[in-house]
């Protein structure tokens, strides 16, 4: 049994784990290790769309319809995880490469 369900919203929920193992195998293994069960999401790529009372992951895209930043500040505003090829995604829309510690404080978080 998993030890934590997580939401996971991409563009294309049925393929959400098949991306996560090529564009980010590093938290795909990550997720296994730590027993994590994933519950993929559509979303639209735009913020307003994504839960704002759930923390969730986030799999940013190139086909997102509003900017990096706009996306990179939504996501932390609302306590999402936000994810670009095994890489973090700040705040400020800087890419973090502490993908693990970032994602075991989050998921150490309240409501995640």
């Amino acid at each position: 049994m998993p030890k934590h369900a997580v939401r996971l919203y991409s563009m294309v929920a049925e393929a959400a784990m098949m991306v996560l193992s090529i564009n980010s195998p590093h938290f795909s293994d990550l997720l296994n290790s730590l027993e994590i069960e994933i519950e993929p999401h559509d979303w639209n790529g735009h913020p307003d769309s994504l839960p704002k009372n759930n923390r969730a992951i986030v799999i940013a895209s190139a086909a997102s319809v509003c900017s990096w930043d706009e996306l990179a500040r939504s996501c932390a505003e609302h306590g999402h995880f936000l994810l670009c090829n095994d890489r973090y995604v700040r705040s400020d829309g800087s890419l973090n490469d502490k993908l693990e510690s970032a994602f075991k404080t989050w998921l150490g978080k309240e409501g995640a």
